[in-house]
């Protein structure tokens, strides 16, 4: 294994000179058998010389192939002429003979230049083999003696085998390693063929040897045996034809009037044809409207070697060569191997990842329809011929008959056009509508398109599964049918999201259409065993003010959707604004995973201290992302969209590894600084979590009550059942707990006194106000007493003011943070600023600072 690798890592490196130094190996070992035998001699008879080169020209270019399944077998009589040469011709002979012969051949077929010199330098090691091995086993002078057959054989024989290692070597070597039945699949036809070979020269040389006129009768008797063999083959490969097309009108009159039984019918023809995949395109356009135009919807079908059928959608526009089937009818073979087809189609097969494909129209009462491809024959050596053609232009009939009689089309067309849960249309058929509509509606007519999004689908999928959101999407798409009547077109274009077409002349009544709609749907909707209230969100777009295209009025219609899901109003009318602030969002989703990577994310360190001393206690570190094209985006911004992409598993583990190795180099420094790391609900409710932070304390070597994790009260409720046990947990591995932004969630004492927590922080809108309202003093003042009660540690967040701490140390609170201390820092300047608060401040040496890392702002 080791060498086979250090051999391709050469290669590898130093591809070019290698590849040169492969291709001119055999000529160079040739060179050098001929110099230590010293072959010489005259170069002999030329008629002799003429007729070997002719003949090895024939049998290089008589091969034959024979097709099993996806092997091909070539049958060569090559040897043929090489074992007539060793007994009529010198080796000078024999190798001018054949060199010529192969540079002939070479000529027609026009390989590159350095498989040409390959090939060259491999037949001249052929015959330098064959030469050598043979000549000196025997004198060759008389082809009655055995002695000189058997030195034939086996010269032969090393000849085949030497060629077929070296093809081995190549083929190793550039492209991949071969396995044992690879290997014998180049020797053992090699050997046996050449076998074959040899016996029929020597019988030609000893009939020739009797009456030089009878190697004619023997040069006849090949002949009529190889046309006869061809014409046998073309025979049995119509017969087979038949039958095929046979079977398959019996699959079809047998299959079900249903999509699935599209799949095993494909499934059929690729194999028939032994395609690496075929697919079938059905227009689904209006049969009255003609030919399928370039806007034609087209369903699509593919089925490969895994025999599973996929389904897509497309249009004819944009592919040429199924435009052109479309447009003439014909079938054709379309291949890329002669190197001279237009160039819009090369594009068109480079794009399909194919060297040639066959394509086949669908039609009944001369109209067009759909389209049968079949797509790379599996044949080593061979290539998709005529009789393909007609055979799969023959399958494709048959298939156009069955599918239209029946109504299979009808079937596709209303699934591509109806939402399969609700039954309603669907965004294809709604776009469609629109446009229709804004071609039918008068200058002074507006129309709105609205869009509703269901919230509350996401919930219930979590809470109570997917089937009862179902449920919940089901009655509202039932609602909406039934509050529809015959004046609104409504349809389903997405999972949770519905859409209405309404008619009006007036902005302001389009919004307040839009406004009752919202009241009608905002009635409670059963989901499973339990009745949810509706949260519902509307985004409004009209024409011609807000778009003159389907496309656009939808899509401006989704962003005033999520402007209202954002702002927290029921419904929206779309403003240019929006736009903008869609495009950033999109853009920093997008970004967010390559931040990750490309070192975009840094940890701020804000110093927290003590009350009592003015002693550092620890640190809150803020997360920055420096967005390369927006700057420094706000956690504010950047989290939620972590939650909604699925990054904030990695962007937790990332702000966890960061902080506990700065707190190993805080270590190293004799600084026992604790870390903290704020946890969201996707985080703390992870399976993954405590694994991974009892993974990550072990490998950075970090003790377990050097890192709190914070929590806020809306974390732990959002479900209590499955994140109590989790904090239990992480409690139990020593790991400190604090409760963030108190004050603001459910502030319950019997809910405090439950959960396993060291630290509580006030939320920094209590202390804020502090210095000039007596509400928030009063408020703080509570949350001090109640937390000491429960023996809880108390931060306040956001002192920005020296009369601010004093009311604070007055109450006795423990810890404070804020820019009255310092605002965030990075690592370099938080560790200048500790060096001087040290030196500023007396520091009691059993004091446990604690570092606080927090993705919020």
């Amino acid at each position: 294994m080791r060498s086979r690798l250090s051999l391709r890592r050469l290669w590898t490196r130093h591809a070019g000179r290698a590849r040169w130094c492969l291709y001119g190996a055999p000529a160079v070992a040739a060179a050098a058998i001929w110099w230590l035998f010293a072959f010489d001699g005259p170069v002999g008879n030329w008629t002799a010389i003429i007729l070997v080169t002719a003949g090895s020209v024939v049998a290089e270019r008589t091969q034959l192939f024979i097709v099993v399944r996806k092997q091909t077998v070539a049958l060569s009589v090559n040897d043929i002429p090489l074992t007539v040469g060793l007994l009529a011709l010198s080796p000078l002979s024999l190798l001018i003979s054949r060199v010529v012969a192969k540079c002939v051949i070479l000529v027609l077929r026009r390989p590159g230049t350095g498989k040409s010199v390959f090939n060259l330098g491999v037949e001249a090691l052929e015959v330098a083999v064959a030469a050598t091995v043979a000549h000196s086993l025997s004198t060759l002078h008389s082809v009655q003696e055995p002695a000189t057959w058997g030195a034939i054989f086996v010269g032969v024989a090393a000849a085949d085998v030497t060629s077929a290692a070296l093809v081995a070597l190549a083929i190793r070597v550039t492209e991949v390693h071969l396995d044992r039945r690879q290997v014998a699949s180049l020797f053992v036809p090699a050997f046996v063929v050449g076998l074959i070979d040899t016996t029929l020269g020597l019988v030609g040389v000893l009939v020739m040897s009797v009456n030089r006129w009878a190697g004619s009768l023997l040069v006849l008797v090949i002949v009529v045996f190889y046309f006869a063999h061809r014409a046998y083959g073309r025979f049995l490969a119509q017969h087979e034809r038949l039958e095929q097309v046979y079977a398959f009108s019996r699959r079809v009159e047998a299959s079900r009037p249903e999509p699935e039984a599209i799949g095993p019918l494909l499934e059929f023809i690729r194999e028939t044809l032994n395609a690496r995949e075929v697919t079938l395109i059905l227009a689904l356009g209006d049969p009255d409207e003609g030919d399928p135009t370039e806007e034609t919807p087209l369903r699509i079908v593919t089925v490969g070697t895994d025999g599973k059928p996929e389904w897509t959608q497309t249009v004819v526009a944009g592919e040429p060569l199924r435009q052109v089937v479309f447009a003439d009818g014909r079938s054709r073979l379309v291949s890329t191997r002669s190197g001279h087809i237009d160039q819009l189609w090369a594009d068109a097969m480079v794009a399909r990842n194919a060297t040639e494909v066959i394509l086949a129209p669908l039609r009944t009462h001369d109209r067009v329809w759909g389209v049968v491809e079949a797509t790379d024959r599996q044949v080593k050596f061979a290539a998709f011929t005529p009789e393909e053609v007609r055979l799969l232009d023959n399958l494709a009939r048959h298939l156009a008959a069955a599918v239209e009689n029946q109504g299979l089309v009808e079937r596709l067309r209303l699934q591509a056009f109806t939402d399969p849960l609700t039954g309603m249309p669907n965004r294809v058929r709604f776009e469609a509508d629109v446009t229709e509509a804004l071609e039918a509606a008068e200058p002074e007519d507006l129309l709105g398109i609205a869009v509703f999004g269901v919230d509350a689908v996401k919930s219930v999928n979590d809470t109570l599964g997917h089937e009862a959101g179902d449920q919940l999407v089901t009655a509202v798409a039932t609602r909406l049918t039934s509050l529809a009547g015959e004046t609104v077109r409504v349809a389903r274009i997405g999972g949770n999201a519905f859409a209405l077409l309404l008619h009006d002349s007036d902005l302001a009544a389009l919004q307040e259409q839009l406004r009752l709609w919202h009241e009608r749907l905002h009635p409670p909707c059963p989901a499973g065993d339990v009745t949810i209230e509706l949260a519902l969100s509307g985004g409004l777009a009209v024409a011609p003010i807000h778009g003159s295209n389907a496309a656009e009025l939808l899509q401006r219609a989704t962003v005033a959707l999520e402007s209202a899901r954002n702002t927290g109003q029921p419904v929206v009318s779309y403003v240019a604004a929006m736009e903008h602030g869609s495009l950033r969002r999109l853009q920093l989703a997008t970004d967010l995973r390559a931040a990750l990577s490309d070192n975009q994310l840094r940890l701020h360190y804000q110093p927290k201290v003590a009350l009592d001393g003015n002693a550092v206690v620890g640190v809150e570190a803020l997360l920055r992302w420096e967005h390369p094209e927006y700057g420094n985006v706000p956690p504010d911004e950047f989290i939620p969209l972590a939650e909604r992409t699925g990054l904030i598993g990695p962007l937790t583990t990332f702000v966890l590894g960061t902080a506990l190795r700065q707190c190993r180099s805080w270590l190293e420094r004799d600084l026992r600084i604790g870390v903290a790391v704020n946890l969201s609900v996707r985080s703390l409710l992870d399976p993954e979590l405590v694994p991974r932070i009892s993974t990550l304390l072990a490998e950075i070597d970090v003790p377990s009550e050097l890192l709190t994790l914070e929590i806020t009260e809306g974390t732990v409720m959002a479900d209590p059942d499955r994140a109590l046990p989790v904090l239990h947990r992480l409690r139990g591995l020593g790991i400190q707990l604090a409760v963030d932004d108190f004050g603001t969630g459910y502030s319950s004492l019997a809910y405090l006194r439950h959960l396993p927590v060291d630290d509580v922080k006030i939320d920094k809108a209590f202390v804020l106000g502090m210095g000039t309202g007596e509400e928030d003093l009063a408020i703080v003042r509570a949350i001090v007493e109640l937390c000491h009660s429960l023996r809880f540690t108390v931060v306040a967040e956001g002192v920005e003011d020296e009369l601010t701490r004093d009311l604070l140390r007055g109450m006795g609170c423990d810890a404070v943070q804020g820019y009255l201390v310092s605002r965030p820092l990075p690592t370099d300047r938080f560790d200048a600023w500790h060096d001087t608060w040290l030196a500023a401040h007396e520091e009691r040496p059993e004091t446990v600072r604690r570092l606080h890392v927090s993705g919020g702002s």
